[in-house]
């Protein structure tokens, strides 16, 4: 048997052992129970996608084409962002300071994407690039914390707890 692949995906180890084995080629995954019972050596160990030596030429051939086939694009001149004003290409992504710190403490529960504001080194114009808009998703999180935290103060002054507690002022 000879190794044909390594990763350390159990995913793409299996998607590529699937794709071998409908063109009929067998294949073994090294290091699969071993590394499903013991995550944590992901790392070091890996996963080889292995086949026999006589189909080694062969297969390597297929996930070559497979490989080549669902290779992704190349970048076209819509998906680098330029400045509207100068056409500079020094171009980079920025938050407002206000609301950064909000962010960063609401990112510790739900993950916040990054936005799609940019500022051009060049001239200093600020604008909106071409990319996927995340308004409406951060709009809705920013909504939601802003009930939970409301909900959570309002609860606050209106319970009381009806029992004594020694470090209780309220």
């Amino acid at each position: 048997m000879k190794t044909l692949y390594e990763t350390a995906d159990y995913s793409e180890a299996l998607v590529i052992k699937s794709l071998l084995e409908q063109a009929g080629f067998p294949a073994f995954i090294d290091n699969f129970n071993t590394l499903t019972a013991m995550p944590h050596l992901t790392a070091g160990l890996g996963l080889r996608v292995m086949v026999p030596d006589d189909d080694f030429t062969e297969a390597q051939q297929l996930l070559a084409d497979v490989r080549a086939e669902n290779a992704p694009a190349k970048a076209t001149e819509d998906s680098i962002d330029t400045c509207p004003k100068c056409g500079s290409e020094d171009v980079a992504r920025y938050t407002t300071i206000w609301l950064l710190p909000f962010l960063s403490a609401m990112n510790l529960l739900y993950p916040v994407p990054p936005g799609n504001r940019r500022v051009c080194g060049a001239c200093g114009h600020r604008f909106k690039s071409k990319g996927p808009a995340i308004a409406r998703p951060l709009k809705i999180a920013i909504t939601v914390w802003v009930i939970v935290i409301m909900l959570i103060f309002a609860a606050g002054n209106v319970w009381t707890p009806n029992f004594e507690l020694p470090w209780w002022t309220g």
